[in-house]
């Protein structure tokens, strides 16, 4: 069966020819959009898993897992949802994907150290050229991903999974400092930039998420998750590959709202202690979780939930008017409710909700009011 004759590609006519001249996969402009085409990639990929495992011809090339893997990690990192969306009810699913993503990482010898691997691919380089190369290091690193967030999501080893998308993002950095370019070089999508920021945005989510569901603040640390924020803007605002502006580009743009996210839950965290707040690093949090908001798109939950957090920290802070947060509230109520329909409504318990909402109820004119500082 071909990919046109596959039923999992429903994309259209642009899209596919995109993809056969191996064009940067085209960008949505929506949250139900972006999870749509991660959904169809998750697909592409399970199918391909399930051709690969027919052919016994094929059973030990490296081309059968890489196809696979490509697809499977193009979608994670995506938009990871289409890998959680489906719950218990696919569990059985995600069990297969990661019993072959083990089969591929055994085959690609993850374990051995970043620095030996390199070296080894360095000789390989020399003696075989990109051909050989290029196959290995897509699979070293793409697996090393997908290991990290099936141990984080399924198993829930947050501390494991954080040293596997160390090693991914370890292993791009390292290649593309000692594989020089060299005539006749291949390098794979794995070894661009813009894959590599993408690595760094879930090895930055799963630092704040180790951050806020455990008590080891030493490996899941705010100064980590602040450099990775700081690492994606740069990359964004550095990046030469399309004359495009970096805020019209939706994946781009993506990435840039959850390092604006990343940088707001820092300042905010850093803001307490003891129960008494700093202003200024307060407003430092609202400003960045404002940005946020604003590059998210319309129909996307964590549009809504960065709205009520530029809201309470602005609280928290002072001197910000209540016409100000009026808007913002107004901004959070529309997106959590265009973004119900696909991905549910936020929780009525996240704390900066409910605080936005009581103390805002409470105001119903003077928009030019400014606000005292929140206790």
């Amino acid at each position: 069966m071909s990919e046109e004759q596959c039923p999992v590609f429903r994309l259209d006519a642009v899209i596919l020819e995109k993809k056969k001249n191996n064009e940067e996969y085209p960008l949505p402009l929506t949250a139900a959009e972006k999870l749509m085409h991660a959904i169809q990639s998750f697909e592409q990929g399970k199918f391909i898993m399930s051709q690969y495992k027919q052919h016994e011809n094929v059973a030990n090339s490296i081309a059968g897992p890489v196809g696979a893997l490509e697809a499977i990690t193009d979608a994670l990192l995506r938009d990871p949802r289409c890998f959680y969306l489906e719950g218990q009810k696919d569990l059985e699913g995600l069990q297969k994907v990661l019993m072959f993503e083990q089969q591929v990482r055994d085959c690609a010898s993850s374990d051995i150290p970043v620095s030996e691997l390199i070296q080894e691919y360095q000789k390989r380089l020399q003696n075989h050229g990109w051909e050989d190369v290029q196959p290995a290091i897509d699979v070293s690193i793409r697996a090393s991903f997908l290991v990290g967030l099936l141990t984080f999501g399924v198993l829930g080893r947050a501390k494991e999974a954080l040293a596997h998308f160390r090693r991914a993002v370890d292993i791009i950095v390292a290649a593309n400092v000692a594989l020089e370019p060299t005539a006749g070089d291949k390098r794979g999508p794995a070894l661009k930039e813009s894959f590599l920021r993408a690595l760094r945005q879930t090895l930055m989510n799963a630092i704040m998420l180790g951050y806020a569901t455990t008590s080891d603040k030493e490996t899941f640390s705010l100064d980590d998750i602040l450099a990775e924020a700081d690492a994606i803007l740069a990359s964004i605002e550095n990046d030469s590959s399309t004359n495009e502006p970096k805020d019209k580009l939706a994946f781009s743009t993506y990435l840039a709202a959850h390092a604006r996210m990343a940088r707001g839950f820092v300042y905010r965290e850093r803001a307490e202690t003891n129960g008494a707040y700093d202003l200024e690093l307060c407003n430092k949090a609202a400003e960045e979780f404002k940005l946020a908001a604003e590059l998210y798109p319309e129909d996307e939950s964590d549009r809504s939930l960065a709205a009520y957090k530029a809201i309470e920290a602005a609280l928290r802070a002072g001197d910000h008017t209540v016409g100000e947060l009026q808007t913002l509230l107004k901004v959070a109520s529309d997106a959590n409710e265009k973004a119900t329909p696909v991905f549910g409504a936020i929780s009525s318990n996240v704390p900066a909700k409910i605080t936005a909402e009581k103390v805002l109820s409470g105001y119903t004119s003077n928009a030019d009011k400014r606000l005292t500082p929140l206790a």
